[in-house]
């Protein structure tokens, strides 16, 4: 019964505390009321039972789980805004030069500016994903990038198309390298049916268009945002192979308890959906950023990320992280992520 409290958010479903983004808090669960957000807890659950089973009948086999390293980018901004917005410019200059103390950053922008109008983006502090494919190639691993197909929210969607030559030049490039495409759902997709099927099919039109070729297909929201129940049935409905949304934007940890995939569930109607939950561990901003957790680029901060990875090593598990393109801007965001991803 605890475990299917966990796996299917039914705490989410009967509590109405929200935060500015009508998103469920971690800070409102149970699990950081009772602080065992960052245990495992189901996993735990599933320890216990099978030593209970093997006490009894000793000469039973369990199959054995493979640990993996699951890394994915939400491609919310796949280059610089002042491409599109000249006025744009001063903010991301006064970002680069405050926020990360970067004259290099913000003379990159500014040379970016320019230079990508002749197809030149080596400027583009955004254009990391070479830099990414590399990296975890080097590490063994796949990445999968989410996509924008659509925009329900002025700027909160972003600022590009998958109709622009730039956008699709990349996602075919990142098939051709060995990667996977994935749909971000658009601000207001997470309990929109009916925009979630059209950016879906959008995306998918695409992709045959570039002769991308995937037998899985995967989302995630925009924002992490999250209706419990009805956020999984519309991504059901939409043929989805699964989502790796769950996972808190303030706070990391095991949102559902497991650090495995799940098969998810309807609430409503009372059965089982066809679409499984890859949950999200780590987002870097929830650790970073200091409108959530603030550790910034500290020793307790790599500490926490290397700790939830390990305890989803323990577990056979999957630690899952997200990093975004765009926040691989500094020595430090390139260093951390260097050190996650490997096996």
């Amino acid at each position: 019964g605890s475990s299917f409290f966990m796996l299917s958010r039914y705490e989410e479903a009967i509590t109405l505390e929200r935060d500015n983004h009508d998103r469920f808090p971690a800070t409102a669960s149970i699990a950081y009321e009772a602080k065992f957000l960052d245990r495992p807890i189901v996993d735990e659950y599933t320890e216990v039972l099978w030593q209970c089973i093997h006490s009894i009948w000793p000469e039973l086999k369990r199959r054995k789980r493979t640990p993996e390293t699951i890394v994915s980018c939400d491609v919310d901004n796949p280059y610089s805004k002042s491409i599109k917005y000249f006025s744009a410019l001063p903010k991301e200059v006064a970002i680069a030069l405050i926020k990360y103390k970067s004259i290099k950053l913000s003379f990159m922008l500014g040379v970016n500016t320019i230079l990508s109008r002749f197809s030149n983006y080596k400027f583009d502090p955004y254009d990391t994903f070479d830099w990414i494919m590399e990296m975890n190639r080097l590490a063994g691993n796949s990445v999968t990038f989410y996509f924008m197909a659509d925009n329900t929210a002025g700027m909160t969607d972003g600022y590009y198309s998958l109709n622009e030559s730039r956008v699709q030049a990349l996602m075919k490039h990142i098939y051709e390298r060995g990667h996977y495409i994935g749909l971000h759902g658009s601000y207001n997709t997470y309990n929109n049916a009916k925009q979630l099927n059209l950016e879906a099919k959008k995306l998918r039109t695409v992709m045959a268009e570039l002769e991308i070729h995937q037998e899985s297909m995967s989302c995630r929201q925009h924002y992490l945002r999250w209706n419990t129940p009805k956020t999984a049935v519309i991504l059901d409905e939409a043929n989805f192979n699964y989502d790796s949304s769950l996972g808190y934007a303030d706070h990391s940890g095991f949102r559902c308890g497991t650090c495995h995939e799940f098969t998810m569930y309807d609430l409503i109607n009372r059965n089982s959906l066809n679409i499984k939950q890859q949950p999200l561990i780590v987002m870097e901003s929830s650790i970073i950023s200091k409108r959530y957790m603030n550790l910034g680029y500290t020793r307790d901060s790599l500490f926490m990320f290397k700790q939830y990875k390990e305890i989803c090593y323990k577990y056979g598990g999957n630690f899952t992280l997200l990093w975004h393109n765009s926040h691989l801007n500094t020595r430090d965001d390139k260093f951390f992520y260097s050190i996650l991803i490997k096996k």
